[in-house]
């Protein structure tokens, strides 16, 4: 799949649950949508890794919670997260734990994606600031408040060397980004 859907579990803008449609929930003996009245369930998930062609260990004893406003259920990522990496695909059966009184019969996630903010995208959304002296920099804040600065950067002119830059026109690199 190309497009799968996609879920963060660090970075800047995590995922608190991972959502399950409502009607993928039904009772294994009347084919019903189960709801709220069994809510909370304990669940096992079986993942598989699709990007790297393997089982991964199956993550046991999860609560899956039912919404009755949005009709969907949720996982919380929290619990799953330690057996998902950044940048794979997976796929993954739902059981209910053993000794659940749900009934709930087995399904499928179809393939999903774990895709956390890298370093860089995060960096370049945030604003930033140049500072000229001896050393420049080029500062990243968390809000254009300005008050709080959360990295730094010396930056340069003469394309090579360790020259400070003297104004925003002829910054022509950076020196490695260091938290503040």
């Amino acid at each position: 799949m190309k497009y799968p859907q996609t879920i963060s579990i660090a970075g800047a803008n995590p995922d608190t649950s991972l959502v399950v449609i409502g009607a993928d929930v039904i009772d294994d003996t009347t084919q019903t949508a189960l709801t709220v009245a069994v809510s909370p369930i304990t669940i096992d998930i079986d993942f598989y890794d699709v990007t790297a062609g393997s089982a991964v260990a199956t993550v046991s004893s999860v609560t899956m919670t039912y919404n009755s406003a949005s009709g969907f259920w949720s996982i919380p990522v929290s619990s799953i997260s330690s057996a998902l990496t950044d940048r794979h695909k997976y796929v993954a059966k739902i059981s209910e734990h053993s000794g659940g009184t749900a009934n709930m019969r087995d399904f499928y996630l179809t393939e999903f994606g774990v895709d956390n903010n890298s370093f860089e995208e995060t960096l370049m959304r945030l604003p930033f600031k140049y500072s000229f002296g001896t050393p420049s920099y080029i500062t990243w804040y968390e809000d254009t408040t300005w008050a709080v600065a959360k990295f730094r950067a010396e930056i340069y002119e003469g394309s090579t060397g360790t020259t400070a830059a003297t104004d925003a026109t002829k910054v022509t690199h950076r020196g490695p980004i260091e938290a503040i």
